[in-house]
């Protein structure tokens, strides 16, 4: 028996009828149109679109209260009886500074502190800036790299994924140079502006382009204090993960995250660098090692205690060499409980571990964590020392650690880049959205952690792997 309203004998069912037939096809074409459009976006257009829908759902029930399944809350942040200090405002032509490196440039128990970063996220330099105390970084950065670096005898490189090794911050055995940088992508057709030719390496006597330092965005001089500089491999170097873009990068890594270079660790330099596990959404590690930095073992991916590449997102893996400075005394002996990482003196003899920090996305959920490994590969679970937001697309957090830790005296000195100007997927899908900006207090702040403290914590890392 018809339902009463929709009898097709009745003039009222016969036009409830056609209404809804009309609007099973409209939503039937919609849908179509809808399936056609997502074909043609790109993948990282497909990503966001995917996570906007979803992202209600998953914060719901992954980083609300007890449903939480997180790594970044799976305890209080370490960070969270501590107050920052803000170290450098980062407002006007200042906001859209990223990806910062951290470490001494200068000798003693208390060193200067520089701190290397890119001007935009698609660069035009690369400066530094210097504070005495490890805090005030006042005045105009000078210029580390021009991007891009046009390098004689081997051509334009690309300065996008810069990592930066300060090589007698961690007592290097006699080092032919103070410091070492690393970058570099890849594509077999560079990316029209770009000099996208592999990974290179450098070394220096200093943390500027030149030895008279020169202001960053001025003429950039015709010499440079940087020598050595060769291309180490490119993205078909054995081991090497990349499932993003198919079809453009067609399986070479393009090496397209920050890369994180580390002092000399079991008789090995280990080489950090984003893995691009899936076609889209989701960010890993791997590396590779070199006892010579001119050859290098096939890639591997590292792992880390009770996560899943396909658990969340890992922007980027700051890793150093836990000790100290070789020949640097502390003011005063160290605790018995501070392990053999940053000890007060370094003897090579003792047990030693990496150390790493890293913005990371897990169940939805964002934070800056720290790992640590006694050899490399396998890692401890994740340790948040700050809580963070994600961005538009719930893919990334908007707060990173400044890559490198520092020692001074008897205090570890972190520093984080709060709410990191991204140029968020959404607003790159061929300008059908304007660019979301919710975090407008950008700004780089300071941890000071006293040395044991931050030595009990290790041990709890340590005791994770």
């Amino acid at each position: 028996m018809p339902l009463d309203g929709w009898d097709a004998a009745t003039p009222k069912g016969r036009r409830r009828r056609r209404i809804c037939i009309g609007v099973v096809c409209l939503l039937s074409i919609g849908a179509l149109v809808g399936l056609k459009v997502y074909d043609l976006l790109s993948e990282e257009a497909r990503t966001v679109i995917g996570k906007l829908l979803t992202r209600p759902l998953r914060t719901l029930y992954s980083c609300n209260g007890w449903t939480s399944r997180s790594a970044c809350h799976a305890m209080p942040p370490l960070l969270a009886a501590y107050i920052p200090r803000t170290v450098i405002h980062l407002a006007h032509e200042r906001q859209t500074w990223r990806y910062f490196s951290a470490f001494p440039c200068s000798g003693g128990i208390e060193p200067a502190v520089c701190l290397a970063f890119k001007n935009h996220r698609d660069e035009s330099w690369v400066g530094v800036l210097r504070a005495e105390d490890g805090y005030a970084f006042g005045g105009e950065p000078n210029l580390m790299l021009p991007s891009p670096w046009r390098v004689p005898g081997v051509g334009p490189v690309d300065t996008h994924t810069l990592g930066v090794l300060s090589m007698r911050a961690f007592g290097a055995d006699t080092p032919p140079s103070d410091y070492m940088i690393v970058g570099g992508t890849f594509r077999f057709r560079s990316v029209p502006g770009r000099h996208q030719t592999g990974v290179w390496i450098a070394r220096g006597r200093a943390p500027t382009f030149s030895a008279t330092p020169t202001r960053a965005g001025s003429s950039v001089p015709r010499g440079t204090q940087w020598h050595d500089t060769r291309i180490i491999f490119n993205g078909t170097h054995p081991g090497c993960i990349e499932r993003r873009l198919p079809r453009v990068l067609r399986g070479a890594c393009e090496f397209d995250g920050r890369f994180s270079l580390t002092q000399k660790f079991n008789g090995r330099h280990f080489l950090y660098a984003r893995q691009n596990p899936t076609e889209v959404g989701s960010r890993f590690v791997q590396y590779v090692t070199s006892e010579d930095t001119l050859s290098w073992s096939p890639f591997a991916p590292i792992s880390i205690r009770d996560y899943r590449p396909s658990d969340g997102d890992v922007y980027f893996f700051a890793a150093q060499v836990s000790r100290q400075p070789r020949g640097v005394q502390s003011a005063a002996p160290p605790p018995a409980r501070v392990p053999t990482l940053f000890s007060a003196q370094v003897n090579p003899a003792d047990p030693s571990s990496l150390i790493a920090l890293a913005p990371f996305v897990h169940h939805g959920c964002g934070c800056v964590g720290i790992v640590a490994s006694r050899d490399g590969a396998k890692w401890s679970r994740i340790f948040p020392l700050l809580h963070a937001e994600t961005d538009l697309s719930g893919a990334r957090s908007v707060s990173h650690p400044v890559a490198g830790l520092v020692r001074r005296g008897e205090t570890i000195v972190m520093y984080f880049h709060l709410h990191v100007w991204l140029s968020n997927a959404i607003a790159d899908m061929k300008g059908l959205v304007k660019e979301h900006d919710p975090f407008p207090d950008r700004r780089v702040v300071a941890y000071t952690i006293p040395l044991e403290t931050f030595g009990n914590w290790t041990r709890r890392m340590l005791d994770a792997v």
